[in-house]
């Protein structure tokens, strides 16, 4: 009986770790894009002798708010803008993607991974990203309630 409690235990542990070893990959992976993106949103806002604006990360250096607070940022006030998390959640990504045009000249984004096993929790993303700034000047985006395919683009000043 011991050995089978024993087996069992093993292949317990092994299961648990085929499913733990991929997902602690994925999300290194996904910090060490957010750490790139925050460089290079560092090094544009110093190039541009104007601040850096961080959104959710506590801890980065920059200006840090959240991203519920973006609406009283001045017009142009930062030379770059960093958003660490959070655009999966949000309803009117049309909204956001305009303030935040509106509050720098260039804004990076890190989306979280759709290869993540967190995808899979009860409470998912609003949205899923395909592609986002810098890559993109735009966010594409498909709403996983509705399960439509947009793109987000920002206004301009003048419009």
């Amino acid at each position: 009986m011991d050995s089978i409690i024993q087996v069992l235990r093993g292949l317990g542990a092994l299961a648990a770790g085929v499913v733990i070893l991929p997902e602690a990959f994925v999300l290194v992976g996904w910090s060490r894009q957010q750490s790139d993106l925050h460089g290079a949103a560092l090094k544009v806002a110093q190039e541009s002798k104007r601040p850096l604006l961080t959104i959710n990360c506590p801890g980065c250096p920059g200006q840090n708010i959240d991203l519920k607070d973006l609406h009283v940022v001045p017009d142009r006030s930062f030379g770059a803008v960093f958003l660490a998390k959070g655009i999966e959640n949000v309803r009117d990504i049309d909204s956001v993607v305009s303030d935040l045009y509106r509050v720098a000249d260039k804004v990076f984004i890190a989306v979280f991974p759709k290869e993540s096993l967190l995808w899979s929790i009860p409470q998912k993303p609003i949205n899923i990203i395909h592609s986002a700034p810098p890559a993109t000047s735009y966010i594409d985006y498909t709403d996983s309630t509705t399960g439509i395919r947009r793109k987000a683009v920002p206004t301009t000043l003048e419009g």
